[in-house]
């Protein structure tokens, strides 16, 4: 399949997998807002409450990346 759209970035192996996480999440976040507005009626598209959590979830996951990431690291015991 061909890429409708190519970005090269000069930025980090690690930034550029938390680059990837969020743009991952805010695609989740689309499209289930999507699907939510189209079989409820009560729920507006692209309302002030989408924005609020999406913008949540973006800030939980810069901050895994920055912080917990650096500071909590977890590894596989090597088995001898």
């Amino acid at each position: 399949m061909e890429n409708i759209c190519k970005f090269e970035l000069d930025i980090s192996d690690e930034d550029l997998n938390m680059l990837n996480d969020l743009i991952r999440m805010i695609t989740i976040q689309f499209i289930t807002h999507i699907l939510i507005s189209l079989t409820n009626n009560g729920i507006g598209f692209l309302n002030l409450q989408f924005w609020k959590v999406t913008f949540y979830i973006l800030l939980s996951i810069a901050f895994y990346w920055f912080i917990v990431k650096k500071y909590i690291i977890l590894e596989k015991k090597s088995i001898i």
